[in-house]
């Protein structure tokens, strides 16, 4: 079996169009809770425009049990319709996709609240 997939989204909304972005994720994660357990984690944060230049964006945080689970979700109707509504809506001008892992032990923490 593979290891834990995590994957770091960033999505840079066009103008008017940051609504409707989070709409779309509002239902993949309502699917996503319900169906799919082996997905550890899926979130989104929202940029702060005042911070970041204007830019509206949001970061979508998910972490898989395996490239398997990845694999299996990215094919289920549910995304295939999220990315689509993301380009025949046009709702963003880039969107960057980074998957990483661990840096190592002793390499930050994982949170503090």
């Amino acid at each position: 079996m593979s290891p834990i997939v995590d994957v770091t989204a960033i999505l840079i909304a066009n103008p008017g169009k940051i609504e409707r972005v989070v709409d779309e994720f509002r239902k993949m994660e309502v699917y996503v809770k319900a169906n799919e357990p082996q997905v550890l984690r899926y979130e989104l944060r929202r940029g702060l425009p005042e911070k970041n230049n204007g830019v509206e964006l949001v970061v979508i945080r998910e972490i898989y049990a395996n490239e398997e689970v990845q694999r299996a979700h990215i094919a289920t109707p549910q995304c295939q319709a999220f990315m689509k509504a993301m380009e025949e809506e046009k709702l963003c001008s880039e969107v960057k996709v980074v998957v990483t892992k661990p840096g190592g032990p002793g390499l930050g923490f994982e949170a503090r609240l």
